[in-house]
């Protein structure tokens, strides 16, 4: 089986084409299959497919078009619940590389940049030209692509330009300027603020003798920028415009940034420990140089585990693989709208306030415009919907959007690679603790010290606000502490230090749930199950008003409960003791004490 996308969507088998017919069945195929081998959860597909105007039977139905999807290709020769299978959280479509074109496209996109950086130029044009072969149009054309669809699509698009501009690069260096012209002129006609393009049709022109005419394409492109953004044009373009007056446009070859980088990283935990393997894996993911398009990473977890420290540590340890800036906003501080923050990190790269466009397409198209051929992080911490950071995903190879929030937050963002955490073990937890107090007085109370690991859950938020505690009040012994947190119904109260607060945390994914999912975790802890079966669950929930599946789903998203896996699959879910104690304390009125 072979699945294109760039162009219309098709699927061939041995024995012909078998790409089905009904618009729904392709939506639902084109989606899983630009996000192959990676579990596209099931609101995600129900959002694609409706939008807003879901029906009230629209997990029946879903499930009702992977069965068709599934006899389609049963009927084919393949294995439909091998191909697309199912899991606690929504549906995967395996693909082997072989058997999808992006695939192919990615490959060749990254050799073509590899054989262009060591000098072997014919063959990066050779590689360039073999990707852009693979498209037959513009990405899914013939798809009705919904809002999820739709961001996937414009990455595509995105991939597309860029190897377009590798194999216009690779064609210059081999002295194609005449053959270029025309091409390059149909280029910068459909992307008008494109500075590269345009600097690449004025060495063209120029080198054929067309100097005048190469001039002119400066002009207009300054009038551009002037007029509809506000800006002028980079110092690399100026500096080729230097060149052609003097006759040399060789001059302009110097990478330009702005003059003060924005680094706008919160400070650093000075005394961060633990998560040495999920932070490998976090910079390795910010770093890597085989993407067509900017890396994008996901780290999710449940309240308090740690995804912001991590984020922020990450992104300083790698501060130099983006010298071009990094810029960061934390949705948690209150309500900031895509326009807002646009605005902020246009001023921050350079641009006047009182130019930056009135629009948010058109901001979101400056911001892309200049983070395209820049190494740059974007941190986007604490992200509440999706929808929050569609319009802040910018920058081409070399630059990484690092996105923090829980599953159900996160969940659908084109193109994310995901790191998920969970709570440290008793070692990690032990150096989180002694980190912040010192070595001497956790040796010094050691039982007292395992008591109050014990009682914060490992959880990273908790450990840190015993350990400010202890820190700044030295008459608080860690046994004192320890005999504090010992009671349930107090331990939240004890869990507060500044602006740190476990409650406000936890209670930020309980008031995300919806009903039936909240009244579960209500009836759960009310009944003293700490750990939940399906089939426990189903007895707590009202016979007839809510599915124990889809309660669970929403749970385990808002990072409310912990999978344990068995040998098939999840077999059951722990509700974490903080998030028990605040249903018990604080949502929970009438439920026992946990």
């Amino acid at each position: 089986m072979f699945v294109s996308t760039l162009g219309r969507l098709q699927v061939t088998v041995d024995d012909g084409e078998i790409t089905p017919t009904a618009p729904k069945l392709r939506s639902l195929l084109a989606l899983l299959a630009v996000r192959r081998n990676r579990i596209v959860p099931t609101g995600v597909l129900v959002e694609e497919l409706w939008n807003d105007e879901a029906p009230i039977s629209a997990l029946a139905t879903l499930q009702t078009y992977v069965y068709q999807l599934r006899k389609l290709l049963q009927a084919h020769g393949a294995n439909g619940r091998d191909v697309l299978r199912w899991h606690p959280l929504g549906y995967e479509i395996r693909l082997a590389d072989h058997e999808l074109d992006i695939a192919a496209f990615e490959q060749l996109a990254e050799r073509a940049r590899d054989q262009l950086s060591d000098g072997a130029v014919v063959e990066a044009l050779q590689s360039a030209s073999n990707a852009a072969a693979l498209c037959t149009g513009t990405p899914l054309y013939d798809i009705c692509a919904g809002p999820i669809l739709e961001p996937e699509i414009n990455r595509l698009r995105e991939s597309l330009l860029q190897v377009t501009q590798l194999r216009v690069e690779a064609r210059m260096r081999l002295g194609h300027h005449r053959d270029l012209i025309g091409e390059l002129k149909l280029l910068c006609g459909e992307h008008p603020y494109h500075e590269g393009l345009h600097g690449n049709l004025m060495t063209c022109l120029h080198r054929c003798g067309r100097r005048s005419e190469a001039l002119e394409v400066y002009h207009l492109l300054r009038s551009n920028l002037s007029a509809e953004l506000g800006i002028e044009p980079s110092a690399v373009i100026q500096e080729l415009q230097r060149g052609l007056l003097d006759g040399a446009p060789e001059q302009a070859t110097a990478e330009v940034r702005t003059a003060v980088a924005p680094a706008q990283l919160p400070r650093d935990l000075s005394d961060f420990s633990g998560r040495a393997d999920e932070k490998k894996r976090l910079t390795e993911l910010l770093t890597s140089d085989v993407a067509v398009t900017a890396a994008v990473v996901t780290v999710t977890g449940g309240p308090g585990v740690g995804k912001s420290a991590l984020a922020i540590h990450a992104g300083h340890s790698v501060r130099s693989h983006f010298p071009d800036g990094q810029l960061y906003v934390d949705f948690r501080e209150g309500t900031h709208g895509s326009f807002r923050i646009l605005g902020r990190f246009l001023r921050a790269v350079g641009f006047a306030a009182g130019h930056l466009p009135d629009e948010l397409d058109e901001r979101a198209e400056l911001f892309r415009s200049w983070a395209a051929g820049r190494r740059v992080l974007i941190v986007l911490d604490n992200v509440t919907t999706r929808g929050q950071v569609r319009q802040l995903l910018a920058g081409g190879p070399g630059s990484a959007v690092l996105i923090t929030g829980t599953f159900r937050a996160v969940a659908g963002i084109e193109g994310a690679a995901p790191i998920e955490l969970e709570a440290p073990d008793a070692g990690q937890s032990n150096e989180i603790l002694s980190a912040i107090i010192g070595p001497d007085r956790m040796s010094a109370e050691t039982d007292a010290a395992e008591r109050i690991i014990a009682y914060c859950d490992r959880n990273p938020l908790a450990l840190r606000i015993v350990g400010a505690k202890l820190v700044t009040n030295r008459l608080l012994s860690l046994s004192m502490l320890a005999d504090r947190l010992a009671d349930p119904r107090r331990r939240l109260h004890q869990l507060e230090f500044l602006d740190w607060s476990m409650t406000r945390t936890v209670s930020a994914g309980y008031r995300e749930l919806d009903a039936p999912a909240r009244a579960l975790l209500n009836a759960a802890i009310a009944a003293g199950s700490r750990t939940l079966t399906m089939t426990r669950a189903e007895q707590l929930c009202a016979p007839g008003q809510w599915s124990a599946d889809n309660a669970i789903e929403q749970l385990i998203q808002n990072g409310l409960v912990r999978c344990n896996w068995g040998v098939v699959g999840v077999d059951s879910f722990d509700i974490p003791d903080l998030v028990g104690c605040y249903v018990a304390e604080v949502a929970g009125p009438n439920t026992e004490a946990c």
